[in-house]
This record gives C-alpha cells, structure tokens and sequence, in this order.
C-alpha cells in the first residue's frame, strides 16, 4: 500500500522500535532473531512427504519425514534405502512409534544426528543395516525387550559408525539395551 507510513529508526543511536501483537512489520538486516524452535510440532502428516533421489533412495530431509515413516514404513518394498540429509532431526521431546523398517532395508544417516523423542527408533527389525547415525536424548521403554536403537533384532543385520549418547532404555518384564534390546536367532532347517 503506498499510503502507509515507512518510519525509519537508527538502533545505534538508542532509538526504540516498538512491536506490537498481531501487526506485520518488515524489518531489514538481521537485528531481530528468533530462537531455533524444533523442527517438529507433533502433528503426522496424513501424506507421504518423503522424496526420492536420483538413486532412488528415500531422502529423510524433514523430522516431518521421520515422523511419517513411524507410522507408515512397513508399506513401504522390501530392501529400501534410506538416507538422512539434515544435520540435525529433533523431534522435540515428541513421542513417535518405532519404524518398522521393511525387511532387509538399509537406513544411512550420512553422519547426522536425530535427537529428542520417546520410544525406540526401530522397533523390531529383520535383516537390516543401519550405518553412520548418531542417536542423542532418546528414551525408550516399554514393557518387553526395548533398545533406544532397535527392541529385537532377528536374522543377519550389520550396524556401522552408530552412536548412541544421553539416552535411556527401560524395561518393566524382558531384555533392555543402550542400543539392541534383544537379538533373536532365526534356527536353521
């Protein structure tokens, strides 16, 4: 609107500016900051918002992504990749259900971190590899086998470069593990 009044203030010179509730203001420069909220508010998508790259791996950019797949992981094929490319997933301090990765599925977190959420990252997983992820502030606890990382492993899996720092793992009645809960052996006919 070219009747509104552009007020101009000096900061350095002590000048005030004053912001009121519910008003729009178009500040320039980078004198008013927010403080970095968390990526996620708690609230899961309905729709799948996960892309693939030119290798068709799922990319993991978004905690909205994380938290999608807690719910809707095991429809995805067989034998998935996954690949985290944000350098920091929080969850703040949400609880989330464990992804039931599909069977033989690979989940890469490229060195990154996801962090600050209440339950096991996997849940039960069969024959899956996990590398290059790092797991911070995470509590898990159930009343069976629970592990922050995975509740209980069956068949071959591989885990490389996966770190799990201040987080817990509770169980009221089975096995509980900084980062497997319990491995189950698959007998061989």
């Amino acid at each position: 609107d070219s009747n509104k009044e552009i007020k101009s203030f000096d900061l350095n010179q002590g000048e005030n500016l004053e912001l009121k509730a519910n008003h729009r203001y178009n500040v320039l420069g980078d004198m008013i900051t927010q403080e970095e909220l968390p990526g996620w508010d708690g609230v899961f998508p309905t729709e799948s918002p996960l892309t693939q790259d030119e290798q068709n791996r799922y990319v993991v950019d978004e905690e909205m992504d994380l938290a999608w797949l807690s719910q809707n992981a095991s429809s995805l094929s067989e034998n998935s990749t996954f690949i985290v490319t944000k350098e920091v997933l929080d969850m703040g301090n949400h609880s989330i259900s464990s992804i039931q990765l599909p069977v033989g599925s690979t989940f890469d977190g490229g060195g990154k971190t996801i962090k600050n959420f209440a339950n096991s990252l996997f849940g039960d997983a069969t024959n899956i590899t996990v590398q290059n992820l790092n797991l911070d502030g995470i509590t898990a606890s159930s009343d069976s086998h629970v592990g922050v990382l995975v509740n209980t492993l069956i068949g071959t899996s591989s885990f490389t470069e996966v770190t799990v720092t201040n987080s817990s793992a509770t169980t009221s009645n089975g096995a509980a593990g900084g980062m497997i809960g319990y491995i189950r052996r698959i007998k061989e006919t």
